[in-house]
């Protein structure tokens, strides 16, 4: 951002920080960070830290407190230990905003009780959980938290953040649709920069050998589509394309099934499961495969989407991601959700290596112009100023 202009006061607030959580805790932690870093003040109340479960950093300029992540029902009373700690740092900072990422925690709810009491905005990122897919989890449950008490919360907001246009049509048929406005989530600049990692992956892992692999990277869960991925990939070797699965993430429950798949195929040698990937060694892995699968059974933004287009490879995915950027700019397939149309996708790109080269180098620059987090800040500033919440906030309280 201009550094002439007004910079706000932004209280984030999220359940907890773990890297094994995935997408709403990257996002939280990058967008406190490269707000702090525009010279924006910024704090950021999470979880305590667990010794055994690393977490996303937050950078050198975010001021990050800590709470005890307590239950519904103390939230319900005021006493859950996040309104304290979140009342302290709206009051510390004089802030602005109040922003949340999630919905159903139960340390939102007493984080936007503490703002309500001070008449601060809230925004609110609510990461997918409005979508129709989510809510068919639980639906009942869901269906009776949200009429009793969520919904009353979400209206509570001056600023909903869709990260897809999917995500901001679910909260339009919600009733939110006038405080909805969609920002799509950002990439770390240094994503962009993988030269430096190339040949590592392959070099810690020499069971690959020459052959171009395949990646997918993400938590190992059923929602993730390795079923599909994986009989795609089963086609394609009957067809006699000689490449490899390379399949990076913490299990969730899918990693049996894909190992049974995968036997039950007879392309259990070249599926090769390496575990989560975190930093160098994941850009490694990026930097060295040949394109990025991933068929979701839906996605309102897929993070690990663009920082494959960053790292310069295009993507294979189904059009139940949701992004909308893919075709339009050339940087990668998007196929019906099924193994042979997903198979028909890696197939074309497995035709034309120079394409696919080209295809990584416009994704490159797509996200470079679209999905870097200094753009998110910019995007998010505006929306912050459309829908009311400024710097002048802070000015008419003592």
């Amino acid at each position: 951002m201009n550094r002439l202009e007004p910079r706000m006061r932004i209280v984030h607030v999220i359940d907890h920080l773990r890297s094994r959580g995935g997408g709403p805790a990257a996002v939280a932690a990058n967008l406190a960070r490269a707000q702090a870093e525009a010279g924006h003040t910024v704090a950021l109340c999470t979880e305590h830290p667990r010794a055994d479960e690393p977490e996303f950093s937050t950078g050198r300029h975010t001021d990050v407190r800590r709470f005890r992540n307590d239950g519904l029902l103390p939230a319900l009373r005021g006493r859950h230990d996040a309104q304290g700690v979140v009342a302290q740092a709206l009051d510390d900072l004089r802030a602005d905003v109040l922003h949340l990422h999630g919905l159903w925690e139960p340390a939102l709810l007493a984080a936007a009780s503490a703002a309500r009491q001070r008449r601060i905005p809230i925004a609110a990122n609510t990461h997918g959980m409005l979508d129709e897919y989510a809510m068919r989890v639980k639906p009942v449950k869901k269906a009776i938290a949200y009429q009793l008490i969520y919904r009353k919360h979400a209206m509570s907001t001056s600023l909903l953040l869709a990260n897809s246009q999917r995500e901001a049509d679910a909260m339009i048929a919600r009733g939110l649709g006038a405080r909805v406005a969609v920002i799509p989530n950002g990439v770390e600049l240094e994503a962009l920069d993988v030269e430096r990692q190339r040949g590592a992956f392959r070099r810690a892992h020499p069971e690959l050998g020459e052959d171009p692999y395949v990646l997918f990277l993400s938590r190992l869960d059923p929602i993730k589509g390795l079923d599909i991925i994986v009989r795609a990939f089963a086609i394609l070797h009957q067809r006699g394309v000689n490449a490899r699965l390379v399949v990076a993430g913490s299990d969730w429950g899918a990693e049996a099934p894909l190992r049974e798949a995968a036997r039950s195929l007879g392309v259990e040698d070249r599926v090769h499961l390496v575990g989560p990937l975190y930093g160098d060694e994941k850009k490694a892995a990026f930097a060295d495969c040949y394109c990025f699968a991933l068929a979701s059974i839906v996605e309102t933004f897929g993070i690990v989407i663009a920082e494959s287009l960053a790292a310069g490879r295009p993507v294979v995915i189904t059009n139940t991601c949701h992004l909308d950027t893919i075709e339009p700019n050339r940087v990668g397939v998007v196929t019906e959700r099924t193994p042979e149309a997903f198979a028909d996708g890696l197939a074309s790109v497995f035709a034309d290596p120079a394409e696919a080269d080209r295809m990584g180098e416009r994704g490159k620059e797509l996200v470079r112009t679209r999905y870097t987090w200094p753009a998110v800040v910019q995007a998010c500033d505006a929306e912050y100023r459309a829908h009311g919440i400024t710097e002048r906030n802070s000015c008419s309280r003592s």
